[in-house]
This record gives C-alpha cells, structure tokens and sequence, in this order.
C-alpha cells in the first residue's frame, strides 16, 4: 500500500482471491518507515502501528536525513512492536534487492521451508511482570501492543485448536494483529504451520518433517489489547492440552 492503510484487507484479497492466487504467491509483507516521520505517523495513526506489527520486514528510509538518536529511538520502537521483523536500513535510497526477497516460510533460493527463520520464536520472551507495567507512554498506541509468545508441550485436538483461532479471528480480529505456529496435533505424526493477520487465516502448510528436535507446538502473536494468559488458557482448554506458557515482550 502508499500511506497509512490497513493491511489486512490486502492480505485478504492476495490470499483467498482465486485469480491472483492461481498466478502469484504471497512472500511476504514489507514496510517501509520513515525515519524523519515514523515516530509522529505511529504516535497518530494505528495503521502505522499496524503496518510495522504485521510486516516480515521493516525498511528505515531516509536515515541519512533524519538525526542518529531519532534512528536509534525508532529501531528500538520497530523491535519493540515486531520482534521477529528485520530492520534494514535505507540510506540515500538504495537497498539490495535481496533485503525483501525470501521473507516468508517458502525459500525460492534453496528451494525449502524454512520455519524457524520464519517464525523466530527465540525474539519472543517471556517476562513475569505485567506487560503494560512500566510503559514510558502509556498514551501511545504502543502501549496496547503486546508481542508474545504460547508454548504447548502436549499434542493438540484438530478440532479444538480450530475453534479457538477461529474464535479469535473472529471476534478478537482487530486485536489479533498477527500469529505464526508450528503445531503438533494429537493422530498427526508430522507437524502443520498456521499464520493469521487480524480475520485471514492462510491455508496451513504441512511439513514432512520437525525442522528440531523440539515436537512442542509453538506460537508467537502480536495483539491489541488481548492479555497473554487469556490467549494461552484459551488454546490449552480448547485443543485439550496439558500445560502452556506465555510471556509477554516488554
């Protein structure tokens, strides 16, 4: 998109659109912030903020122009809100090419999936306080934006798992900015990636084998205004599972 949208509804119309769907795939989502301008257009506008939430990767664009404590300022405010996204720095606008290619679970170079590199669980930690406490300005659209992550150790129900995403999808979208999984489901001897943005639920990719030694189902989240341990009760008592645990980014 140009300015400040919404990106669900792109989303929307690339995935589940027949016609572009039988022509083109989904990479990934890149945003581009302004590094003179991003710390005001994020302070009035949500769709900055949730633009930066649902990116697989964020461009800084003019660096060279803007002061160096407004860049470092904004890095760490990008980091805050999306974990796992890569910051690349644009100076002058120049940018490799291959800074926005190869963003999503499908690795056109070595042909692959690659989960892990997508999913980036370890960026999602966990912390024992309140993940609102201690926000310097409890004002800004950041303080409502927690990313976290879930981690189940006990096979999952199909079915449970589906009606407790499909329950936030449907009546948490606007809070639900974005997740990715690896799951385990109970019957199912190879594991099934999910992803999610606000409404869209992507198709689910199976994979034909564990990328680790660790068969736990995994999920990382971005929301608005949805606290950690409602999401994660909510998965462990819809799919049936023994024991989860969630840690909230601070």
């Amino acid at each position: 998109t140009t300015g400040i949208a919404d990106p669900a509804p792109v989303l929307d119309n690339l995935l589940h659109d027949n016609w572009v769907r039988a022509r083109f795939r989904l990479d990934g989502v890149v945003t581009t912030v302004d590094a003179l301008f991003g710390m005001g257009q994020m302070d009035e506008h949500f769709e900055a903020v949730k633009q930066v939430a649902v990116a697989d990767r964020l461009l800084l664009t003019k660096t060279d122009l803007a002061p160096a404590d407004t860049v470092v300022a904004l890095r760490e405010r990008l980091a805050t809100l999306n974990p796992a996204a890569d910051i690349v720095i644009v100076t002058h606008g120049e940018l490799d090419p291959a800074a926005i290619q190869n963003l999503g679970l499908w690795n056109a170079e070595t042909r692959s999936l690659e989960v892990m590199r997508w999913l980036k669980p370890q960026r999602y930690r966990p912390a024992s306080a309140s993940p609102l406490a201690g926000k310097a300005h409890p004002e800004l659209h950041d303080a409502r934006i927690q990313a976290f992550s879930v981690v189940i150790d006990t096979p999952l129900d199909r079915f449970g798992l589906q009606s407790a995403l499909g329950m936030l999808a449907s009546f948490r979208a606007e809070n639900l900015l974005r997740f990715k999984a690896i799951v385990n489901l109970k019957d199912e001897p190879l594991p099934v990636v999910l992803h999610g943005v606000q409404h869209v639920l992507y198709p689910e990719v199976r994979l034909d084998t564990w990328p680790d030694d660790d068969h736990r189902s995994r999920f990382v989240f971005i929301v608005r205004d949805l606290e950690p341990e409602f999401v994660a009760r909510l998965l462990a008592d819809f799919s049936g599972a023994a024991s989860s645990h969630a840690g909230a980014q601070l």
